[in-house]
């Protein structure tokens, strides 16, 4: 395939690469796309021409799937495939955008027109289904020169959820943008991923949906993230409105060779556990009063350690005190974390004393097998307890009551909803154990 001089740094000769317009990534669906209807368009717009005025025919091939994949032939991947094929047909998306003369427009329409396959397959045919995607979503996805993101098929292989796909596919237009803080609306994000109608209730969610994706990402992405919770105004511990998002490159567990020059892991800013992110929300408030640009900081989050930045930030803060710095806050402060300087000399580069490694505690085992087996078996617990929420509210009023009941009573608030007690770890423990009582078929 021929691509223009405009494309090709970007795109290379990978036949895995593509690019979308950020308005299609961040689009709403009607419906939620499932994990081969996901990998299919993909893989049609990996067949998009970069010099293509229309659209064409694509054909997709099952054994290219299945062998990008890496997924064994059965009779159940065929049936899947031409399953999600056709159910490609009936899948919308609704796009806010801007046409040529600034109006605000509304566009809603189907993803693509028509699948055509092979009414009956011989020895030696391979099984393929032919696609041609909506002309209406032309502007998104042919000849784009600004404002799109380069996405890689074979991610697919390693986060195996169209939910997990969606949300890094929706980071990575921000990430692309410079934006490593984005914040999302809920209600915007379930109608991204077409969920709202699945998981009215933000905690299934947090858990069905974004701690699915963290987890996913974090295996197997080279963009991770950890994220926080923001409640409606005035009301204090009430509802979760938005999620602020914390990006950061990340050193997947998979083999992953996606990148032709993956950046280099370093200890980050932005940790999962704790108060991290707070501490990132304070340091960005800092930094910008300072000058620096968001750009800048998300770059220099990427490139350098936490070790790097915060002496940094203490040798801007003295040079502040002293009024040292004539010029630029924000260019001294970034001079100061590429040229390493140190506290006491504002020009001088560290010198690194090599020292002989701690001697590591002993490591008990059978205690670390333990921690991580309990971990375990509560993540099983909770994804049980969250479908009893939602089919059995009965069961869940009568658990509520037993426990005001008996000796964790304390632990219940009458003046807070289910989502907001369940914030207390006593309360949670003892709601899981007497739903475990009450069903235990269930776990």
């Amino acid at each position: 395939m021929t691509k223009t001089d405009a494309i090709t740094p970007i795109l290379g000769d990978s036949e895995h690469l593509f690019v979308q317009a950020n308005h299609f990534i961040q689009a709403r669906y009607r419906e939620p796309l499932t994990y081969w209807e996901t990998v299919i368009f993909g893989k049609m717009c990996t067949l998009i021409g970069s010099e293509d005025k229309d659209f064409q025919e694509y054909r997709v091939y099952v054994k290219d799937l299945i062998e990008m994949l890496d997924i064994t032939k059965t009779g159940k991947v065929y049936d899947e495939f031409i399953e999600a094929a056709n159910r490609l047909r009936t899948r919308e998306v609704v796009m806010t955008y801007r046409n040529d003369v600034g109006q605000e427009m509304i566009l809603e329409t189907a993803l693509i027109t028509g699948v055509a396959r092979l009414k009956r397959l011989k020895k030696n045919d391979d099984m393929f289904v032919a696609l041609t995607i909506h002309p209406k979503l032309k502007p998104f996805l042919l000849q784009l020169r600004k404002d799109f993101t380069m996405l890689d098929l074979r991610d697919y292989k390693f986060l195996h959820s169209a939910n997990g796909i969606r949300i890094y596919h929706i980071l990575k237009s921000y990430w692309g943008r410079g934006n490593g803080q984005p914040e999302i609306e809920v209600d915007a994000l379930k109608s991204m991923l077409g969920v709202a109608d699945k998981y009215p209730l933000y905690a299934n969610f947090k858990a069905k949906v974004l701690e699915d994706a963290r987890k996913r990402l974090l295996e197997g992405s080279r963009l991770g993230f950890t994220y926080a919770e923001l409640k409606e105004a005035g009301r204090g511990r009430g509802k979760v409105v938005a999620i602020r998002f914390h990006l950061f490159v990340n050193s997947p567990k998979q083999d992953m060779t996606l990148d032709p020059d993956p950046p280099v892991q370093r200890e980050t800013l932005l940790l999962p556990e704790g108060r991290e992110g707070e501490m990132v929300d304070e340091l960005t408030k800092l930094l910008m009063s300072w000058g620096v640009k968001p750009k800048q900081w998300a770059s220099l989050q990427v490139q350098y350690s936490v070790s790097e930045i915060a002496q940094a930030v203490r040798v801007t803060e003295t040079a502040l005190k002293e009024r040292k710095i004539k010029a630029s806050t924000a260019g001294f402060f970034i001079s100061a974390v590429k040229e390493g300087y140190l506290p006491k000399n504002v020009v001088e580069k560290p010198k690194i004393v090599a020292k002989a490694p701690p001697k590591p505690p002993p490591i008990d085992l059978f205690q670390e097998q333990k921690v991580e087996n309990k971990r375990q078996q509560f993540e099983h617990d909770r994804v049980i307890v969250e479908k009893l929420i939602i089919d059995e509210p009965n069961i869940i009023s009568e658990a509520i009551a037993e426990i005001k009941r008996g000796m964790f009573g304390f632990a219940y608030h009458s003046d807070k909803n289910l989502i907001e007690n369940r914030e207390n770890k006593v309360f949670e423990a003892a709601f899981i154990n007497t739903l475990k009582k009450m069903k235990p078929e269930l776990f």
